[in-house]
């Protein structure tokens, strides 16, 4: 069936989608802080492309579900989730969570990739430490209301101020809270191999609990391409900056959501074509495979550096600099070994 004749997926209570499309390009799944719902993301549909369908989860306890019983620990909220978004997943996809919705997320590609089924193209990780970087403090969840705020805040950097400020919300979002820093505390990390997906991390500079090495450690958990930024602000830079982390968002999903499929023959070529093109100006009647490239002064730091970035935009592959070693760079066709080695990450 092709994507403008497949049915409509059902309405779920889980999901909020204030632009529903039967066929978006691309849908993008937005989980939760702690103690939130899908009101942070509520102005995104109006910031992405029209061909973004964003679906904010919006889990029991909060919003319009304020009555229904709270989820507590994370394997029971992820096998829901499974159930209830499956018959979301049939096109492409990408996952965004914030602080608590990055580890849920990373939880439910976990489970989706145990269960054989088709992974998002890229898992946006904000404002959250990697899962093998979590700090080991014992469980706070138990705490009195006002022990209980006062670690949160230790800990995670507080509450939104909007919240702060109006007690009467405070004491309503409290078990809301008390229950997702359960959810938290449930999780167990194991060790199991990297995804398959591209992620992109996302941090705020004032955020002193998540800190730049805490976020560089999610590129352990991918055998695709990562990258990271920083944005200013604190822990919840995405209500203080929506608009820049809105633009990366938009630019990833955008310009890199379909990289190209890759052969070892059509990257050399690629290689070849670009060598030839960006960097000799089309003054390559004599390049070939074999080529010296350092030799005759083709490649230095600066085109090599050009050159990846141009295999990160065509391929969506970052080659980590401490992957490359000067026999790499002699010619294409080591090049090309380089790229390719770890684009299948054969040994």
């Amino acid at each position: 069936m092709n994507p403008e004749s497949r049915p409509p997926p059902a309405t779920t209570p889980w999901l909020v989608r204030r632009k529903p499309s039967a066929s978006p390009r691309l849908r993008l799944f937005c989980f939760p802080y702690a103690g939130a719902g899908s009101l942070p993301y509520y102005k995104w549909p109006d910031l992405l492309p029209s061909d973004i369908e964003v679906c904010a989860l919006q889990y029991p306890g909060r919003e319009s579900r304020l009555r229904e019983p709270l989820f507590t620990a994370l394997p029971q909220l992820t096998a829901k989730l499974i159930e209830v978004l499956s018959p979301f997943l049939d096109g492409e996809y990408a996952f965004f969570g914030h602080s608590l919705g990055s580890l849920v997320a990373f939880d439910l590609i976990r489970e989706l990739r145990r269960q054989g089924r088709p992974l998002p193209r890229l898992f946006f990780a904000s404002g959250s430490a990697a899962p093998s970087y979590r700090s080991q403090l014992p469980p706070f969840s138990h705490f009195g209301r006002d022990d209980f705020i006062r670690e949160l805040s230790t800990r995670y950097g507080g509450l939104p101020l909007q919240i702060l400020e109006q007690p009467e919300l405070l004491e309503l979002i409290l078990p809301t809270l008390r229950a997702d820093v359960k959810v938290s505390e449930s999780y167990v990390h194991r060790e199991e191999p990297p995804l398959s997906v591209r992620i992109c991390a996302f941090g705020g500079s004032g955020d002193p609990h998540v800190t730049e090495a805490s976020l560089a450690a999610w590129g352990q958990e991918t055998q695709h391409s990562f990258t990271m930024q920083m944005f200013s602000g604190g822990h919840f830079f995405i209500n203080e900056v929506p608009d820049q982390v809105l633009q990366i968002i938009r630019d990833e999903l955008t310009t890199r959501s379909h990289p190209r499929p890759m052969t070892k023959t059509q990257l050399l070529a690629d290689l070849t074509r670009y060598v030839a093109e960006e960097i000799l100006e089309g003054a390559a009647e004599d390049l070939e495979p074999s080529t010296p490239l350092l030799e005759l002064g083709i490649l230095n730091s600066l085109e090599t550096t050009r050159m990846m970035a141009f295999i990160q935009k065509q391929y969506g592959i970052t080659v980590p600099a401490d992957a490359i070693r000067v026999e790499d760079l002699q010619t294409l066709s080591a090049i090309t070994d380089l790229v390719y080695g770890i684009h299948t990450r054969k040994p």
